[in-house]
């Protein structure tokens, strides 16, 4: 019983700290009769699925995704983070920028 009372105020303690996903929608929104009403790009923390339903439901707005990027360390209370710059990092097959390296004979890969 005291190891669960000490387990619990540890945790209750403990600093929360949260994380987010920010995605960048462009909003369109329809009238009544199916008329484009305006065309916005929003900021939001709900992906297009969820901001669809939540703000007005399916056939009132189409939503698509422009970007997406996540916010790390503790988000409470703050507006979104700017997307971060990531140098492009050059692709290609794995093994085309491994260093080449031969194994023995004794220790080639079995393939069954």
């Amino acid at each position: 019983m005291k190891f669960l009372l000490v387990l619990c105020s540890i945790l209750a303690a403990s600093p929360l700290l949260a994380a987010y996903r920010v995605y960048q929608l462009k909003v369109r929104s329809f009238d009544e009769r199916s008329r484009p009403q305006k065309t916005a790009v929003v900021l939001s923390n709900l992906d297009p699925q969820q901001y669809e339903n939540y703000h007005s439901g399916y056939g009132r707005m189409i939503v698509n995704l422009v970007d997406t990027w996540y916010c790390p360390g503790d988000t409470s209370g703050k507006a979104y983070c700017k997307k971060p710059k990531v140098k492009q990092l050059q692709r290609g097959p794995a093994g085309l920028f491994a260093p080449k390296r031969e194994l023995d004979f004794n220790r080639q890969p079995v393939i069954p």
